[in-house]
C-alpha cells in the first residue's frame, strides 16, 4: 500500500502521461516490485524496466518515474 504522498505522485504521473493510475501501478509492481534499482540481464532498468536506449529520449519521464519510490 502506498503512502498518501506516494499515491498523489502516482496519480499525478499517470495523469501527466495520459494513462490510467492502475495501469501504471500494476506495471511498476510487475516489472520491478517497486525497486527503482531493478536490473534485468537484458539491460532493462528501473521501475518500469526500460532499456537504456529507450530512456535516452525520455529524460523527463525517466526522472519522474525514478522518483516514485514508495516510502512505506
Amino acid at each position: 500500500m502506498l503512502s498518501p504522498a506516494d499515491e498523489t505522485q502516482l496519480q499525478a504521473t499517470a495523469r501527466s502521461l495520459g494513462m490510467e493510475r492502475d495501469w501504471l501501478y500494476n506495471t511498476i509492481a510487475l516489472e520491478s516490485g517497486w525497486n527503482p534499482r531493478a536490473y534485468n540481464p537484458s539491460g532493462a532498468v528501473g521501475l518500469i524496466q526500460f532499456m537504456p536506449k529507450t530512456l535516452k529520449g525520455m529524460n523527463a519521464l525517466s526522472a519522474r518515474v525514478a522518483a516514485m519510490v514508495p516510502s512505506v
